[in-house]
């Protein structure tokens, strides 16, 4: 009677190779998670527009805040509910306040000047005249100095888009980032001025 060969016992692995193995396993079930993560975080906040957040974050909480308000209206810019072309008298109700007499007119400009407070933001008004019926030409937004003009520009060419530098007419040989006090213009009357020494100027401001 013939005999069949044993079967050779096969040999246990060896503990380092199961460890190896399970140490790999487990890189690959965290890189696997990880990707998964940043796959749902993309789906879920959606494309964002080219260089959001990347000179927002640069600028003071208080001085982003401020520009997040800054938008158009009705074919207007404006400052929160404060919209330029609106009554001095419509300014005091969305201010909750009255609004100290209007000083003017200036020496530059045959515009008056006021200011007020509305939601805990200085606003500085031109007008187009004393009375509660005169109208603001331009808003002033105070911002917390030191005031970063390139980084304020670029969050306002992203609120606004379509804004566009205005060369210097008394230093036409400098280039935009070169201007200490810039001006752009989404149409002639809507004029957006960047002053470091203040803030921002929307509308048709008085300019020196």
């Amino acid at each position: 009677m013939n005999v069949g060969r044993r079967p050779r016992p096969v040999a246990a692995p060896a503990r380092g190779a199961v460890r190896g193995g399970r140490a790999a396993l487990a890189v690959v079930v965290v890189l696997s998670l990880a990707a998964l993560a940043v796959l749902v975080g993309g789906c879920a906040g959606g494309p964002r527009p080219a260089g959001e957040g990347r000179e927002s974050a640069r600028l003071p909480p208080r001085t982003a805040d401020a520009l997040r308000q800054v938008h158009l209206r009705a074919g207007q810019l404006a400052w929160g509910n404060v919209i330029v072309g609106s009554t001095l008298g419509e300014v005091e109700r969305e201010a909750g306040e009255r609004v100290p007499p209007p000083e003017g007119p200036g020496e530059l400009c045959d515009s008056y000047r006021a200011e007020v407070e509305v939601r805990g933001q200085p606003l500085d008004l031109e007008l187009t005249g004393p009375a509660e019926s005169s109208r603001v030409r331009a808003i002033g937004v105070e911002l917390p100095a030191p005031i970063d003009v390139h980084a304020v520009a670029a969050a306002l060419k992203q609120r606004l888009p379509g804004l566009q530098w205005v060369p210097s007419r008394h230093e036409r040989e400098l280039a935009e980032h070169e201007v200490e006090r810039p001006m752009y213009r989404l149409a002639p009357e809507q004029i957006v001025w960047i002053d470091p020494r203040f803030g921002i100027w929307i509308g048709d401001p008085c300019v020196d």
